[in-house]
């Protein structure tokens, strides 16, 4: 099966976090998305893959897929003691309106 996955980095708070877009082979954008978001103790990647996976099923159905890893977490920047819950709820909202577009 042919993929678009699309390694991405972007900037929060000065700390760059990075992850993976997956992206539908066919059809025109915008394309639904999915934002798939780790565990306090996860990854963007999670056990067995499963984001992995899961990700390229929703590319497969024709959904985006952005699967990322938290400030101090796999391969992001940042301290994990610093990340909570707030931090993560206004990077949500934030970034959900601009994937969409892709």
């Amino acid at each position: 099966m042919p993929l678009n996955e699309q390694l991405i980095s972007f900037e929060v708070n000065s700390e760059r976090l990075h992850g993976m877009l997956h992206l539908p082979i066919s059809g025109a954008a915008p394309h639904p998305c999915v934002v798939m978001l780790h565990g306090f103790t996860g990854t963007s990647i999670e056990p067995h893959r499963l984001f992995v996976l899961m990700a390229r099923a929703f590319a497969a159905a024709g959904i985006a897929a952005l699967r990322f890893d938290f400030r101090g977490s796999g391969q992001s920047e940042g301290v994990f003691s610093e990340m909570t819950l707030n931090s993560r709820m206004r990077w949500r909202h934030w970034r959900c309106s601009r994937v969409a577009a892709m």
